[in-house]
């Protein structure tokens, strides 16, 4: 039986590998989720730069129509 020295490597690589790919893709989301909603509100891309931040003001929002006094006070 002949030992891979690389073995241990490989858990770290894959996780790696797993990490890039969920930047990616969240990325991804980020941009898409940018691009939707700039057709509802396109000023708020240019208040909100952070991604984490800019989703949960979309979620809070959901349509520009739906700012209202009670909201403003949350942003």
């Amino acid at each position: 039986m002949s030992h891979d020295v690389n073995r241990q490597d490989k858990p770290i690589i894959q996780a790696n590998s797993v990490i890039e790919s969920m930047d990616k893709n969240i990325n991804t989301f980020c941009m898409r989720l940018r691009e939707w909603f700039s057709w509802h509100f396109p000023e708020l891309g240019k208040i909100v730069t952070d991604n984490s931040i800019y989703a949960k003001i979309v979620h809070l929002i959901e349509n520009k129509d739906n700012i209202n006094e009670d909201i403003r006070e949350k942003l």
